[in-house]
């Protein structure tokens, strides 16, 4: 077997700036070679020949576009007409070693299977190759992949699971929710007032898990891509007046300033499950939020093509390290779970309607100072 003198000999004589960069070619980890145009080995480091061998048609590296037999071929052809001007001719060009293995005897796994090939033209008639193995960053990137679709199929698997769950649940609860309630109005005749309790703790335990469970329905829906949402233009105005209306006695009990400017502004959104994301934050607003306090719903324009809804209050707020947790599925701060009456689904159910909507919720807060709830939505087209 004919091989190319894998690096520079050692020569006194030569220039002592030029001797140190020849060793650290020779030394080098990444593969180099300098070419003639017609191929022509004229130097190569042992890494380049070490990941090349796999490649080598016939076990010779004389000539490099030889040696590679078609894939050589090609990339002769790609060098070519790449032009004779100075400067980079390929970047990122890949060869693949059919089958895993040598294209003659020996053995056929080990070694690398993909070589990177970088080509720069260095002078007219001189090509500098840089060789780099691309095996383990290809089969790493094979291996995400497919943990990837893995885990986006097992999280389809779960909604899925949880829809059809959470829409058995449901049913039979309407039933004892129904019943609780014909008894609680005394329908077929008077209760002693022990039982009219035990039928309240029934009607409020039932309506906490029916809330829960509606939520669950909603999330997994969205996750698994069944809930079709409609993209229509719905005014602001409506939705904050909408909204304003159905909280404000109960701002009014906790003596809390109920805000609402929309501003005549209009977003492309489903009207049903809008009203649902600002119940959900504006009911947080006012459960974490003091009696004293102001919550507030704003919008303004996003240029250039966005409308920013806002939900700030001045209650107890979240700390940096709980935000990306209560954005999750049953997240809640230690606040959260001592007032006992959320599902912790909210905040993600909200963000999951918002990105099924075409936008997007974030958080912002500071400890004592209050929460901004942030909802981007698409605005209509300019007329």
């Amino acid at each position: 077997m004919q091989h190319h003198p894998p690096g520079p000999p050692h020569d006194p004589s030569r220039d002592p700036l030029i001797e140190p960069l020849a060793q650290l070619v020779h030394q080098a980890p990444i593969g180099l070679a300098e070419i003639a145009e017609d191929g022509t080995v004229l130097l190569i480091n042992p890494t380049a020949a070490q990941v090349l061998m796999p490649f080598v048609v016939d076990r010779r590296l004389d000539n490099l576009f030889v040696a590679l037999g078609p894939a050589g071929e090609a990339l002769k052809s790609l060098c070519q007409a790449s032009g004779r001007r100075a400067g980079r001719l390929l970047h990122g060009y890949r060869i693949n070693r059919p089958g895993g293995g040598p294209t003659t005897e020996g053995p056929t796994t080990g070694g690398p299977t993909t070589l990177g090939v970088n080509v720069t033209r260095a002078e007219v008639d001189r090509l500098i190759v840089v060789l780099e193995d691309l095996s383990e960053l290809i089969a790493a990137e094979r291996a995400a992949r497919q943990a990837q679709a893995q885990a986006d199929a097992a999280n389809m698997a779960k909604s899925s699971f949880l829809a059809g769950t959470s829409h058995e649940l449901r049913q039979p609860l309407n039933a004892i929710l129904g019943f609780a309630e014909v008894m609680r109005e005394e329908v077929f005749g008077p209760l002693p007032e022990r039982y009219r309790g035990y039928l309240g703790d029934i009607h409020s335990a039932g309506g906490h898990l029916l809330a829960l469970i509606n939520d669950l329905l909603d999330l997994s829906k969205v996750e698994a891509g069944e809930m079709h949402l409609a993209r229509d233009p719905v005014d602001l105005d409506a939705v904050f007046a909408d909204c304003r209306r159905l909280f404000a006695a109960r701002a009014e009990a906790k003596n809390l300033d109920l805000q609402a400017e929309a501003g005549g502004l209009v977003v492309l959104a489903d009207r049903r499950r809008l009203d649902q994301v600002l119940i959900n934050l504006v009911s947080n607003a006012l459960k974490f939020t003091p009696a004293g306090g102001t919550v507030r719903l704003a919008a303004d324009p996003e240029p250039p093509d966005r409308v920013r809804l806002t939900v700030t209050d001045s209650g107890v707020g979240i700390a940096p390290e709980d935000l990306n947790r209560v954005m999750q599925p049953f997240g809640q701060t230690a606040e959260g779970r001592r007032q006992d009456d959320g599902t912790g689904l909210g905040l993600s159910l909200a963000r999951a309607l918002a990105e099924a909507m075409g936008g997007g919720l974030e958080l912002a807060s500071q400890p004592g100072v209050g929460t901004t709830a942030t909802v981007l939505l698409p605005a209509p087209p300019a007329d």
